[in-house]
């Protein structure tokens, strides 16, 4: 099966256009949405030049990951160095952002397993929508081989009871 990637437009009848996509890839992600953006330019004229070629990701803000390391492991040196490589290539300069206000291992809130801390699960949960195991241990940190039955449902029922105050707190807010 080919992963490459089919964009239509369909521009008929005089109402908004349908673009449509069909196949892709993560890797080719970019060259795929600004080849659809321009399937729309004759409809946005005004639209400004391409960009996202040579823009960085979020955490990408660094030129050298075992650089970025060295620091990270200076800055926090009660972190784990697999820990610190693992999170240098999943989240790059937003290790910040996972570690805000937190200063020791202990700290860091239940440990799953694996170097998966709470702190960890709790951004992922926050910052990048992450809704179960399987976003966190196959999509997000990769450990899902790492882990047993045991880990996963103990994480499972975390999420679920972070989840379950969440949703609490959205209809309390709703009721309001």
């Amino acid at each position: 099966m080919t992963r490459d990637y089919t964009i239509e437009l369909d521009d008929e009848l005089d109402d908004a256009p349908l673009l449509s996509i069909f196949g892709g890839k993560l890797t080719t992600y970019r060259k795929l949405g600004q080849a659809a953006v321009n399937k729309l330019v004759p409809f946005f004229p005004h639209m400004g030049p391409d960009w996202t070629k040579e823009a960085t990701l979020p955490g990408g803000n660094f030129s050298n990951r075992e650089a970025l390391a060295e620091q990270m492991a200076k800055r926090y040196p009660w972190l784990d160095s697999a820990i610190i490589r693992r999170w240098v290539r999943s989240y790059g300069t937003r290790i910040e952002t996972v570690l805000a206000g937190i200063s020791s291992l202990e700290s860091m809130g239940e440990h799953f397993g694996h170097g998966l801390y709470q702190t960890e699960v709790d951004y992922l949960m926050e910052s990048e929508w992450a809704v179960s195991t399987d976003d966190i241990l196959w999509r997000r940190s990769k450990l899902g081989l790492e882990f047993n039955e045991l880990q996963t449902e103990k994480l499972n029922a975390y999420m679920q009871s972070k989840l379950l105050a969440a949703k609490s707190t959205v209809l309390k807010c709703v009721g309001n």
